[in-house]
């Protein structure tokens, strides 16, 4: 099951192997078979990771309660048709001033309309400054402070009004290489490298979401709960069971199959029903169809390209020449054998 398989990723279970995947449902479990041995494979150095621009918008949401557009900064290069390679994104002139921008501007606009959200103290309080910025600075890095970025970051209060103090000490943390890049390196036991709970939080949200770890996972890695296997399964399962992980899904599945986004034009003299809105509707096609299967069917990989129906809205089973559905947009219809869109 395709399930299986994403919570057997976020258990820690994933294998570095290459292979083809044959089999499942009639035929039995799927079967891999390797393409590079398993046994051959040696882990590789692990590398700060640049937040994409998705990513980077999820993270602020789901920080501060507000939304950014992050098309000031600079498009991702895509390797193997992804845009998260690490050693491929490099942080330029252009990429700052964007970062310090979008900062400045979503900074603002939590201080003004999301304070609850982003203040655990009174401002009257004594030491309520520390206590805003060790708390906002665990979201932010996804780890806790040090004692001497507290420090740092507490100074930004002296001679300010506390507002203003929030504003210069949260936009300083969000232009901070702690923020803007997925530090996932491990610390060093004997010879390997092992990643700490926050690490592990932070990647299995990103997986999962594209997103920051939530105040559970948090909790998680403050209390070390997840160490072991069936702690990181648990969380999987969570994780997967949030609305977020239907979308994050299916745009791997995009980035996986090169077909986001469906940039390929035609010419309209030749194709005049292949308007922008079916291109439009293609794409949500797609991603409703890996969502249908992994989560509502709980599906195998063979399921991806055999299934015998279509995810579709009224244009678009139009445009296919097969039935409008009827349970509303984007929902299953079946496709007839002799229809020449039905796989075998």
């Amino acid at each position: 099951m395709l399930l299986a398989g994403l919570l057997a990723s976020g258990g820690g279970a994933l294998a570095g192997c290459t292979g083809i995947i044959t089999g499942g449902d009639d035929d039995g479990p799927p079967v891999i078979t390797p393409g590079v041995p398993c046994d051959d494979e040696r882990p590789v150095a692990r590398q700060l990771r640049l937040l994409t621009r998705r990513e980077y918008q999820n993270t602020v949401r789901d920080l501060l309660g507000v939304d950014v557009d992050a098309a000031p900064l600079p498009v991702e290069p895509r390797v193997l048709g992804f845009d998260n390679n690490a050693a491929a994104m490099v942080v330029t002139s252009r990429h700052m001033d964007a970062y310090i921008g979008l900062a400045e501007d979503a900074v603002e606009r939590a201080v003004t309309t999301q304070r609850a959200r982003i203040l655990p103290c009174d401002p009257s309080a004594a030491g309520c400054a520390r206590q805003f910025v060790e708390a906002i600075g665990l979201k932010v890095m996804r780890r806790p402070l040090t004692e001497d970025e507290i420090a740092s970051y507490a100074s930004a209060f002296d001679g300010q009004s506390f507002d203003d103090g929030m504003r210069i000490a949260l936009g300083a943390m969000m232009i901070s290489p702690s923020f803007l890049y997925r530090s996932e390196v491990g610390e060093q036991v004997g010879q390997v490298a092992r990643l700490t709970p926050y690490e592990v939080a932070s990647q299995l949200s990103y997986l999962f979401w594209g997103s920051m770890p939530d105040q559970a996972l948090f909790d998680a890695a403050r209390d070390d709960k997840l160490s072991t296997p069936e702690e990181r399964m648990a969380q999987a399962r969570r994780l997967l069971a949030d609305p977020r992980a239907r979308v994050q899904i299916a745009e791997f599945a995009g980035q996986w199959l090169r077909t986001d986004g469906l940039s390929g034009t035609k010419d309209a003299a030749i194709y005049p029903q292949f308007t922008d809105a079916i291109r439009t509707a293609m794409s949500e096609e797609e991603r409703a169809f890996i969502s249908h299967v992994i989560f509502d069917r709980n599906g195998t990989f063979k399921d991806l390209f055999t299934a015998n129906y279509v995810m579709v809205n009224g244009p678009l089973a139009d445009f296919y020449g097969v039935a409008r559905p009827t349970a509303g947009d984007f929902t299953e219809v079946p496709v007839a054998a002799d229809s020449g869109r039905a796989t075998p």
